[in-house]
């Protein structure tokens, strides 16, 4: 099983919450050569990366849910508060936990209500019949039926409060343990900075007068990484905007999962927990197998000359939980993602025109900052 690549978080304010660790601008506009990857690498890498062992050490150490997922979601009780007095339809498959051949069965039990192709309300709900690899989601859809501007609903609540609620949700219906989603973000941020786990879906409508086209606010998104809350807290870059443009303590690194709840005017509509594996740590895994860093700089550099070898105008580092796969779990795996951006953030139209034909995506690369011997790379 392939654990996914965390995005790199653009603003100071997340990497405050989740523990990235964002290096200064490396503009490099012609393609780079290998040497100039490692110099830009041994430039842009944070000093924490200085002492690996001790970074190891570190994130090794971060605080795991003593009840984790697998232990916390309840089906009874999920399906109870999401098909309150009704009893759902199963799919027959769910007590199949193994495919015939007699491999893990990846796929989702599914309850429901309704028909999903059907005019009439529809509710379902999904999750891992192995619940060790975490995922589970949830819909519901009021009857299909025209409407017309006037019937949007406008959602009241703040950004605050549907925070809030999908926190909530998402630790009483789905058992998300509340200690291992990011942190609330901390106060005195820039307002460009604040609210940015929360999006809106606006919709432009006639007013109630018919003269005017107004912004109607009819759902909010809100999306929480899965965050460990690291012993001791790594210094990281400054956030712009601030008084004194004062440093970041790093107090939290992401893990793989991620959950997103869709909330309207009547409450919670959509939810989904993705990869949100049960998480172990490994007996046999210290810090004495941390890289060197010049072992680790120098697999970066060549990684990443051998991945892409454009130019690079910014390149960024974020430690991050990952995991070596088990089947049914994942042993915690301590890893940094580099991130290189091969043009400038916020570019004039006149410097996109310059760049037309060439690649403006940015790639992600993860490393794993222990040894591994060849049985357990294997044995993923």
């Amino acid at each position: 099983m392939s654990i996914p690549r965390f995005p790199l978080l653009q603003a100071a304010a997340a990497a405050l919450a989740i523990g990235v660790s964002a290096a200064a601008d490396a503009q490099v506009t012609a393609p780079p050569t290998r040497e100039q990857y490692l110099a830009l690498v041994r430039q842009n890498a944070p000093d924490a990366l200085k002492d690996v062992r001790k970074l190891v050490t570190n994130l090794l150490g971060v605080e795991l849910a003593p009840d984790p997922l697998t232990k916390q979601f309840n089906i009874g009780a999920a399906t109870a508060a999401l098909f309150p007095g009704q009893s759902p339809f199963f799919d027959p498959n769910c007590r199949r936990v193994r495919t015939p051949t007699g491999n893990i069965d990846t796929g989702d039990c599914t309850a429901f209500l309704g028909t999903e192709s059907g005019p009439g309300e529809y509710t379902r709900l999904s999750f891992s019949k192995n619940l060790g690899l975490g995922n589970l989601k949830y819909i519901k859809r009021d009857p299909v039926k025209d409407i017309t501007s006037k019937d949007l609903i406008p959602i009241q609540i703040s950004n605050d409060t549907a925070e809030k609620t999908a926190r909530d949700f998402l630790g009483q219906v789905f058992g998300v343990p509340s200690a291992e989603l990011q942190p609330p973000q901390p106060s005195g941020l820039p307002s460009s900075q604040t609210n940015l786990q929360v999006t809106n879906l606006a919709i432009r409508a006639a007013n109630k007068a018919g003269d005017k086209l107004e912004k109607v606010v009819v759902l909010k998104t809100v999306t929480l990484q899965r965050a460990f809350k690291l012993p001791t807290p790594i210094d990281g870059p400054p956030i712009p905007g601030t008084a004194a443009n004062i440093a970041t303590k790093l107090t939290h690194v992401p893990g793989p999962g991620k959950a997103t709840v869709a909330i309207g005017s009547r409450g919670v509509v959509g939810a989904a927990v993705g990869n949100w594996i049960d998480l172990r740590k490994d007996p046999n895994l210290t810090a004495d197998r941390a890289k060197s860093v010049d072992k680790l700089l120098q697999e970066i550099a060549d990684d990443l000359f051998n991945e892409g070898g454009g130019p690079v105008a910014e390149m960024r580092f974020q430690f991050v939980i990952s995991s070596e796969w088990r089947g049914t779990f994942g042993f915690l795996l301590p890893a940094v993602q580099v991130a290189v951006l091969p043009v400038k953030r916020n570019l004039t139209e006149d410097e996109q025109n310059k760049l037309a034909g060439q690649t403006t995506t940015p790639f992600i690369r993860e490393y794993a900052l222990v040894e591994r011997a060849e049985a357990e790379i294997n044995a993923r």
